[in-house]
C-alpha cells in the first residue's frame, strides 16, 4: 500500500511539473509579456499583455487541411526552449543603417496522437512580437491547407487606420475608424487602443499566400489567406512547412511603429553576394489620380499622361530633390483594358509627346520611368521586347 502511495505521489508531482513548466517569455525591457497555453478544449492559444495590461486577448492559433490531417487541435506540450539574441547588423540602405535584433525567445514544441509534430517560435522584442508555425506532418507526401486559424482579439476598441481587403490592390484609400468597425483589411492594420500604438503584418512570406484579417466579432480577427482558385489556400510539396511570421509591432507612440525594426529582424539575411548594382531612388508619378478617378488611363479630357502634366511633375521633382517621373497610362493599349490586353509599348497616346518629355526631362535632370502594364498578356509583350528596348535606349 505504502508503495503505491508512493509511484502516485511521483505521479503527481511529474504531471504537475510539466503542466506547470514556464509558458510565457517576456520582451528584453520588460514591459510585453506572452502567454502560451492550451485552453479547455485543448486548442493553442496565446494572449498579449503590455505593462501588465490586457492588449491581444486569448486567441487561437493553427491550420485546418484536407485528408484528415490535424494541424491545430488536441496537442499535447513536449517541451519548451528559451533563448536571448542580442546582435546588431548593417543594411546597404534604408531609415537606418544599423538594426539592433533584442529579442527573447519562447519556442513551443507540440505533438499529437499522429506524431504531427509542431514548433511554435515566438520572438517578443521591446517593439512588439512575432510568432510563425513549424511543422512536421509524419507519412505525408504533400499538405493542403484550407484555412489558418490564427486569430488577434484586441482587448479593447480603439480608433484603427486600414484598406480593405484585397487580393488584387493595395491602391485603396485608408480608412479610419473603431476598430470593431473594421470588417476585414489588408495588412498591415494600425490601430491605436488605450495607450498603446500597433500594427498587425506579417514578414519572411516566401511561398506562402499573403494574409488579410477578418472581423469574427467585435474587436476579434482572424487571418484570411489569398486562396487558389479551387479554395485550396496553401499548398505544399512533401511533409514539413514553415508559416511567414505574423507580427504585431507594439509602440507607446506613433513613430514607434515607423522607426520599428521588427519586421526587418524577422525577414531572412539578403542572400544576394552584392547589392552594388542596385541603386536606390525617389520618384514621383502620374498613376494615384487614376485609381482615384481624378485622371484617366486613356486618352480623352481627363488624360492623366499627358506633356502638359508630364513637365508639371518634372518640375515638381526638380524643385524637390526627386531623381524621377513614372508615367502611366503614356501608351496605347489602355483603352483594351478587361479584354485583349494588347499593349503597343512604342506608341505613346497622341497628347504624350515622349521625345519633347525626354528632352525636358533630361534638361532639369529628372530621370523617367515608363511604366509597363502587361495586363497578364506575356507572349504579346515579349514579342516587344527587343523593339522596346531599342526605342527606350535611343531616347
Amino acid at each position: 500500500m505504502r508503495i503505491h502511495f508512493i509511484y502516485f505521489i511521483v505521479i503527481i508531482c511529474l504531471a504537475s511539473s510539466c503542466s506547470s513548466k514556464q509558458k510565457e517569455v517576456f520582451s528584453p525591457d520588460g514591459r510585453i509579456r506572452l502567454q502560451f497555453a492550451l485552453n479547455d478544449s485543448n486548442r493553442m492559444t496565446y494572449q498579449i499583455e503590455v505593462d501588465s495590461i490586457p492588449f491581444v486577448a486569448s486567441s487561437c492559433l493553427g491550420f485546418e487541411a484536407e485528408n484528415g490531417i490535424n494541424l491545430h487541435k488536441e496537442f499535447r506540450i513536449v517541451n519548451i526552449d528559451f533563448a536571448t539574441q542580442d546582435e546588431t547588423w548593417t543594411q546597404p540602405w534604408g531609415e537606418n543603417k544599423t538594426i539592433r535584433n533584442h529579442y527573447n525567445e519562447m519556442a513551443v514544441h507540440l505533438s499529437d496522437a499522429a506524431v504531427t509534430k509542431l514548433i511554435l517560435r515566438f520572438r517578443v522584442f521591446d517593439d512588439g512580437v512575432g510568432f510563425r508555425y513549424e511543422y512536421e506532418v509524419a507519412g505525408a507526401d504533400s499538405l493542403l491547407i484550407t484555412d489558418e486559424l490564427t486569430a488577434f482579439n484586441i482587448a479593447q476598441d480603439g480608433t484603427s487606420w486600414s484598406i480593405p481587403a484585397n487580393y488584387d490592390t493595395y491602391e485603396l484609400l485608408y480608412r479610419t475608424q473603431p476598430v470593431s468597425r473594421i470588417d476585414n483589411a489588408n495588412t498591415p492594420m494600425t490601430f491605436k487602443a488605450g495607450n498603446v500604438y500597433a500594427s498587425i503584418h506579417e514578414a519572411a512570406l516566401t511561398d506562402f499566400p499573403e494574409m488579410t484579417l477578418k472581423n469574427t466579432g467585435g474587436c476579434n480577427f482572424k487571418s484570411e489567406l489569398a486562396p487558389w482558385p479551387d479554395g485550396i489556400k496553401v499548398r505544399v510539396n512533401g511533409s514539413v512547412f514553415k508559416s511567414p511570421w505574423r507580427t504585431i509591432q507594439i509602440a507607446p507612440k506613433a513613430v514607434g511603429l515607423i522607426n520599428s525594426g521588427l519586421i526587418l529582424n524577422l525577414n531572412e539575411p539578403c542572400v544576394l553576394e552584392t547589392t552594388d548594382w542596385i541603386r536606390p531612388m525617389k520618384y514621383v508619378g502620374i498613376w494615384w489620380g487614376m485609381h482615384l478617378g481624378v485622371e484617366s488611363w486613356v486618352i480623352n479630357d481627363r488624360h492623366g499622361a499627358t506633356t502638359e502634366n508630364a513637365k508639371r511633375y518634372i518640375d515638381f521633382a526638380a524643385t524637390n530633390n526627386i531623381e524621377g517621373v513614372m508615367f502611366e497610362g503614356w501608351n496605347a493599349g489602355w483603352e483594351n483594358w478587361g479584354g485583349s490586353q494588347d499593349f503597343d509599348y512604342t506608341r505613346p497616346y497622341a497628347d504624350f509627346d515622349i521625345k519633347e518629355i525626354v528632352r525636358y526631362a533630361k534638361e532639369k535632370g529628372i530621370e523617367i520611368i515608363g511604366h509597363h502594364e502587361t495586363g497578364g498578356n506575356i507572349v504579346n509583350y515579349e514579342k516587344q521586347l527587343d523593339k522596346s528596348y531599342k526605342w527606350y535606349a535611343d531616347l
